[in-house]
């Protein structure tokens, strides 16, 4: 089966008994948007981490089309972190860009990245230095690397905390066209958001994470 596909994932991190992920299953289809919910502290990072293949699974196995996560990571996925200021590698905004698009998809560079930028309400932003962007700025430019060159798999992590009501009309729209190009994007959000993440989203999919593990719609 070709996209995302889960399969009886744990998860511990190195010196700790206790596991993260208990035993998860999960399957992802081109142009689906997946919501998976909890609380601060449940896993969600975590999990997303472990799909984009910058963590390898305790046991089981994450697939991209068939191939191990981590052997596409940056090329086949697309990540925003849940803080911004943690995420950003290069001195300016365009960069943060473009480099994950050259990556990506070879040829498309600067122009394309502007063009983001643009849609974004970013462009006359594209020289400064990420740090000094204010939070919703810092969050918009994130999922702008993240989406990037339409990769294969986009993981978005809390992308609506710390923006205004009309950034997080930009972030939804984003969001429904990566996926209606073909994409797929698994967003996590605070339970205590969740009537107006699913509002903004609609999401194919919805989890709830619990105790390490997905539960109920």
């Amino acid at each position: 089966m070709q996209g995302l596909i889960v399969r009886d994932l744990w998860f511990k991190y190195p010196g700790s008994r206790k596991f993260v992920l208990c035993g998860l299953d999960m399957k992802v289809t081109s142009g689906e948007v997946v919501l998976v919910l909890g609380r601060n502290g449940s896993g969600k990072s975590t999990l997303l981490k472990i799909l984009a293949g910058v963590l390898e699974p305790s046991r089981g196995e994450v697939l991209i089309d068939q191939v191990r996560a981590s052997k596409v990571a940056g090329k086949l996925t697309g990540m925003a972190l849940q803080d911004p200021m943690h995420q950003f590698s290069f001195t300016t905004v365009l960069e943060e860009v473009v480099v994950p698009l050259r990556i990506r998809s070879g040829g498309k560079g600067r122009k394309y990245a502007l063009r983001l930028l643009r849609r974004l309400g970013l462009e006359g932003l594209a020289g400064r230095p990420p740090y000094t962007l204010s939070s919703g700025e810092a969050r918009l430019l994130t999922i702008a690397a993240a989406v990037a060159g339409r990769p294969r798999l986009v993981l978005l992590d809390e992308p609506f905390t710390g923006v205004d009501p009309y950034q997080a009309l930009i972030i939804a729209e984003i969001i429904r066209e990566t996926a209606l190009s073909g994409s797929m994007v698994v967003v996590t959000s605070l339970l205590a958001a969740r009537e107006a993440v699913e509002r903004l989203l609609n999401p194919s999919q919805r989890h709830k994470l619990e105790d390490g593990r997905l539960v109920g719609p």
